[in-house]
């Protein structure tokens, strides 16, 4: 099974799923406990990520589609009487990614 990272994909791939997650190159770089450089890096192709951190990026990944499940899947259930409440509430701020 391929990871999908590897060579010239990987930087495409690892800025693909940063822009997904709604992280910034600092964020990411954050949440990998890299340096900001290290992400740069990665995504020009100069530079490709440790197998540790090809590991964290696709626990990031599917976090991330975990949680985008499980909205679709809330957001079912919330059509129903809390939908006008729901159009009135301010807007939720952009979360962190967890810590790995």
């Amino acid at each position: 099974m391929s990871t999908g990272l590897p060579g010239t994909r990987a930087r495409m791939n690892i800025k693909a799923l940063r822009e997904r997650l709604g992280a910034s190159q600092e964020d990411l770089a954050n949440d990998l406990h890299v340096d900001v450089r290290t992400i740069r890096r990665w995504e020009s192709g100069s530079a490709s990520p440790s197998p540790m951190a090809i590991a964290h990026l696709h626990q990031l990944r599917a976090r991330h589609q975990n949680e985008a499940q499980g909205s679709e899947a809330g957001a079912g259930a919330e059509a129903g009487a809390g939908a006008q409440a729901d159009a009135t509430a301010p807007a939720t701020p952009r979360r962190r990614m967890p810590v790995l």
